[in-house]
């Protein structure tokens, strides 16, 4: 190829627009050809600064103005009942909780097997005769009979 047709192809070889075969004859041609060579150098400096041209630096109030447009966009509040239904969706859990724990044994521990009365263990120990379990020295037994004996 001739230097006139490699000047025509060099923006589009620049590009990356050219088929491989005559993009190969660019690349061979700009190896033998100095001339050729420097007009590649010049359009990729031109290429280079128009890009810079293209690109300006923000002005220095830039961050200040964006930052006032975005404060100036009114904000949407959520709904009292969204903000607050977290919390009320605990306290009805709560709620419901210690309602069915109430209804399912309304006095409390009085209903227990262990506090109503003495264990059959005791009454069997008892009904032996040996010895009354109020004798005993042992704190804790003394307390559970004499709660067994206050409800009866």
């Amino acid at each position: 190829m001739k230097c006139r047709q490699i000047q025509n192809l060099l923006n589009s070889f620049c590009d990356g627009e050219l088929k491989p075969d005559q993009a190969r004859d660019v690349r061979h041609h700009l190896v033998h050809c100095e001339e050729c060579r420097k007009e590649m150098q010049s359009l990729q400096r031109l290429e280079h600064e128009m890009l810079l041209a293209l690109s300006p630096d923000p002005s220095q109030d830039f961050t200040a103005n964006v930052m006032g447009a975005i404060r100036r966009i009114p904000q949407k509040k959520s709904p009292f009942f969204r903000r607050w239904l977290p919390a009320l969706s605990y306290s009805i859990i709560y709620s419901a909780v210690l309602f069915l724990g109430l209804l399912l044994n309304p006095s409390g521990a009085a209903d227990s097997p262990s506090a109503s009365a003495p264990p059959s263990w005791i009454e069997a120990f008892e009904a032996e005769g040996s010895m009354h379990l109020s004798q005993l020295q042992d704190p804790y037994l003394n307390s559970i009979w004499s709660e067994a004996n206050e409800r009866h």
